[in-house]
């Protein structure tokens, strides 16, 4: 690896304040900056029709432009061109292969396996020699009350992973790559179960992309069951609603009356506001009483007359109890409407 392209992956991680890579060990420190920039260079080629990096073959035409908050590489640019390009897959395409002997298990492999709760579990095998086998994981200790990500043997006798799976990426990360990755994050915390499963932290590893099937499947499912519960809720409030209809009319009924009663009176104040009253505010108060008709006023009256009549006619055919004494209010208001007339 080129010392430009090295050089100026170093210089973005202390520009951002990185210390994932740091430790004791120098030596250590730049084979693990080394493991990430092969990594990358073998991506930027896989993803070239001709096997080639961006403009030439040559590495050191590369620059390192972003990181990921663990000091992952995730962009690049060419500096011949000034082209930028992504250092992670997206839309890569998977199977599920079903493993009957552990022993075929390789480092670096994205695992899953049913869990007796439904669920499934994700991890990343990290080291295997002979017949024992190392994953890291989300796990959650009996003596713990938090999930972080481990590195434990791989359980030999335990029932659920009887149906075990290994996930194979059409393109990801290679396994140095992809265990480098998951061990930065040993240790760790920060588990949800929508945002940053066991299942988001293995696809993480081989891909640089988080996205979690149980998440997505799950959400579907949720939005379909919403979908077939709202139309069978809003059906029933339809029918309530129509069935308090009847209500209602006795409502607007009773609302006709009070619109009587106020028009009522601001008739007869309008015929009775003297017109010379010492009252400082008499000018304000005389003119929106008498400026509108007593024409107007009548006009009004049998409006709300024929409105009510129509509302009593409908509580009529409901049956409601108060008729009779809608009736004798509705009489009371004609005789008020033949008053206005002799004003």
């Amino acid at each position: 690896m080129d010392d430009e392209f090295l050089q100026s992956y170093k210089d973005i991680l202390k520009e951002k304040n990185i210390d994932t890579f740091n430790a004791n060990d120098l030596e250590f420190v730049e084979e693990e900056l080394q493991t990430v920039l092969s990594a990358v260079v073998v991506l930027l080629r896989r993803h070239r029709i001709n096997g080639r990096l961006c403009c030439d073959n040559n590495d050191n035409n590369l620059e390192v432009t972003d990181v990921d908050r663990w000091g992952f590489v995730t962009q690049v640019k060419c500096n011949r061109c000034s082209r930028t390009l992504e250092t992670t897959y997206h839309k890569t395409k998977r199977t599920y292969e079903r493993i009957d002997d552990k022993s075929k298990l390789k480092p670096g492999d994205h695992i899953c396996w049913h869990r007796w709760y439904v669920i499934w579990h994700h991890a990343i095998v990290s080291e295997v020699d002979g017949n024992e086998r190392k994953i890291i994981h989300y796990y959650r200790d009996s003596c713990c009350d938090y999930v972080e990500v481990i590195e434990r043997p791989m359980p030999k006798n335990d029932s659920s992973c009887n149906a075990l799976y290994r996930v194979n990426y059409h393109d990801c990360y290679n396994a140095d790559y992809s265990i480098l990755r998951a061990q930065k994050l040993i240790n760790k915390t920060g588990y949800n179960l929508l945002t940053r499963n066991c299942e988001h932290f293995s696809r993480w590893c081989k891909t640089g992309t988080t996205n979690s099937i149980q998440v997505d499947l799950c959400c579907t499912s949720l939005l379909k069951l919403a979908l077939m519960i709202v139309p069978r809720l809003i059906f029933p409030l339809v029918i309530i609603l129509c069935c308090l209809h009847e209500p209602l009319l006795v409502a607007l009924k009773e609302n006709c009356i009070k619109v009587f009663d106020t028009c009522y009176q601001y008739s007869i104040s309008c015929s009775t506001v003297p017109s010379s009253s010492k009252h400082p505010d008499s000018g304000r108060l005389r003119e929106p009483l008498l400026v509108a008709p007593k024409e107007s006023c009548i006009e009004l009256f049998n409006a709300c007359h024929q409105y009510s009549i129509s509302c009593s006619m409908a509580s009529n055919s409901s049956k409601q109890p108060d008729t009779e004494i809608s009736q004798s209010r509705f009489m009371q208001m004609a005789d008020m409407k033949v008053r206005l007339h002799g004003v």
